[in-house]
């Protein structure tokens, strides 16, 4: 039973508290330590080479958004990443031979335009 001592000092007296497992005071200690601790091992390293002039431009546009290196590689390798899973998408609907391909006389048609 894992059992917290807390001190509290009150100008002229002092009080002593204990807090047991089962308190309020200890689950949430314990959420907010696993909480933090769970955020902390979310990132990996990578290591990457990159061309002299990409390079600049990364630091050109670091240094106007006054963000770091990392923050712009990781928000174009998401964005890239997103538009590559909308390309797999549009792919893979292209070759599929059950999707109808809808012309866009077709669409504009149906939109009575």
């Amino acid at each position: 039973m894992a059992v917290i001592y807390y001190h509290m000092h009150n100008n002229t007296s002092s009080q002593n508290c204990f807090f047991a497992q089962n308190s309020i005071a200890i689950k949430l200690i314990l959420y907010y330590t696993v909480l933090h601790m769970n955020k902390r091992n979310t990132n990996s390293t990578i290591s990457v080479r990159l061309p002299l002039q990409l390079t600049k431009k990364l630091d050109l546009v670091s240094a106007q958004t006054e963000r770091a290196r990392t923050f712009h590689i990781q928000k174009a390798i998401e964005v890239y990443l997103e538009e590559y899973a909308d390309l797999q998408i549009a792919l893979d609907r292209l070759h599929d031979n059950n999707d109808p391909v809808v012309t866009g006389k077709d669409i504009r048609k149906s939109l009575g335009l």
